[in-house]
């Protein structure tokens, strides 16, 4: 469900917390540094300004945020990785794990041989809360846990791009730079895997296919495999025949009852 109050809480904080992470960033140092580093900071700092419960140990573990209201796990990366921890802290604690998902995206060229940085451009691609149903798979069992919050953050950023990859316009398979978030655009809160019906585009046909499935989340096939296989464990979706050489799939009544 969407958080208007979270909304508004991360955004009170969130240019202070920009602007101490951009004071220590520059785009030229970021060549060879990971892409979410800043990203991570950014919203360490907007989730919990006091540094003191930054980087606590608990558990034989380091959590991101550990105060008054549990633990936060603040994922830049794949859910995967966090697997192992969230099994070891949610039969004693309140997890929230947070995942970033860029809304919308300005990029911009740094020159490696000239220095000169391009004008930025709007992506065409606008992210949406149901990107975070391929990641989601990886924790699939873990769903529906009392103690385990998912937090879907959607931003805009700004992504830096290092002009030196391959073709005749030195772009593709280029080196990622970093991206600086410029603004969080909304919070969604998932607390059970029914709730995972709310991430379904409105677009989505009552019945579909696999194809159809793709198409209405814009996602590539393989990510489209782990969302459809998600949606299937936890009853969002049923399988029902076959349309052709392709399966046919349903949305659950219980969904179009909600």
């Amino acid at each position: 469900m969407r958080n208007d109050l979270v909304l508004a809480e991360y955004t009170s904080r969130f240019q202070s917390a920009r602007a101490s992470a951009l004071s220590e960033f520059s785009v030229e140092k970021g060549v060879g540094t990971l892409s979410e580093k800043l990203l991570h900071r950014v919203l360490k700092y907007t989730v919990e300004p006091r540094e003191e419960y930054h980087e606590v140990k608990h558990l034989g573990s380091v959590a991101d945020i550990k105060n008054e209201r549990g633990i936060t796990e603040i994922q830049t990366g794949s859910l995967i990785k966090l697997l192992p921890k969230l099994k070891k802290l949610l039969p004693t604690e309140k997890v929230t794990v947070i995942i970033p998902i860029i809304r919308e995206k300005s990029l911009a060229w740094l020159d490696p041989e000239s220095g000169e940085l391009s004008e930025k451009r709007r992506s065409p691609r606008r992210g949406r809360p149901s990107d975070a149903l391929p990641e989601l798979s990886s924790i699939s069992e873990l769903l529906g846990n009392e103690n385990l919050l998912i937090r879907i953050v959607m931003l805009d950023a700004d992504e830096y791009k290092l002009l030196d990859g391959y073709g005749a316009d030195r772009k593709r398979r280029a080196t990622k730079l970093n991206k600086i978030p410029t603004a969080i655009a909304d919070v969604v809160d998932l607390r059970s895997p029914q709730e995972l019906c709310e991430l379904l585009p409105e677009g989505l046909c009552t019945t579909f296919t696999s194809s159809a499935l793709s198409r209405a989340l814009g996602l590539q096939s393989r990510k489209t495999s782990f969302a459809k296989k998600l949606l299937l464990t936890h009853g969002i979706i049923e399988r029902i025949g076959t349309e052709g050489r392709a399966h046919l799939y349903k949305i659950a009544d219980f969904v179009n009852k909600t």
